[in-house]
């Protein structure tokens, strides 16, 4: 027999999830709790196989912080947390606080009971909220290191004097005021800039900085050159 605690503060909610597992022969609710502390002090008590916990209960991370607790003290309990609605951050949240799954409250009762069941068998058990969420976020970085390594190698190939005016574009110098203060006419700019347009693949100027400051890659690229010598 599966022992399972509920967590949430409302009522209706942990009724609904009692009615279903209740009504399986292979699993049962032995306890319920509202409250981040109850949460903690019920799992103590009671040492359940499985818990669903609502992820915001008195507080908007209640959940994630009862679970972070209760694995520390717990290891061997499983948690698979509950929601009314998918967000990747709470995802990653919830599996970094040792959540092994995370599903939402309208799902049917046959994945609900399947959920646990997966949970209570199985230790290397990781949910598909979970396991999707987390291969999005490692493709993700995989795409932004690409990026960035791409860039610093095209940063490279820039000359001192287009460093030098890069950074001065990165913090908002207008062409006329880089002139001024680098003694060139803003026709020379000008030429400078279409050149380091072209060797970074831009069209302009503004989407050429915006996706520098996105990135966050120039801090330590013109540190390293500022006091490049100019041509």
């Amino acid at each position: 027999m599966i022992n399972v605690m509920i967590c949430d503060d409302l009522e209706i909610i942990l009724s609904h999830f009692q009615d279903i597992i209740n009504s399986q022969n292979d699993m049962e609710v032995i306890c319920t709790a509202s409250s981040t502390a109850g949460a903690i002090e019920t799992a103590k008590k009671y040492k359940p196989d499985v818990i669903l916990m609502d992820i915001q209960m008195d507080e908007s991370n209640s959940g994630i912080i009862a679970s972070k607790e209760i694995t520390q003290l717990l290891p061997n309990i499983k948690i698979i947390m509950l929601t009314i609605h998918s967000d990747d951050e709470k995802i990653i949240d919830a599996y970094m606080a040792g959540a092994v799954d995370y599903i939402l409250k309208d799902s049917d009762p046959g994945k609900i009971c399947s959920s646990i069941r997966k949970a209570y068998t199985s230790n290397e058990f990781l949910g598909s909220y979970i396991s999707t969420t987390l291969k999005k976020k490692v493709l993700k970085s995989r795409e932004q290191e690409i990026s960035l390594l791409y860039l610093i190698n095209y940063l490279s190939k820039l000359t001192p004097t287009e460093v030098k005016i890069l950074k001065l574009l990165y913090h908002e110098k207008k062409r006329r005021k880089i002139a001024t203060d680098e003694h060139m006419s803003e026709e020379t700019v000008k030429l400078h800039i279409r050149h380091i347009l072209r060797k970074l693949n831009f069209k302009t100027s503004s989407e050429m900085i915006a996706y520098l400051k996105k990135i966050g890659v120039m801090e330590f690229f013109l540190s390293d050159n500022e006091d490049g010598d100019q041509n």
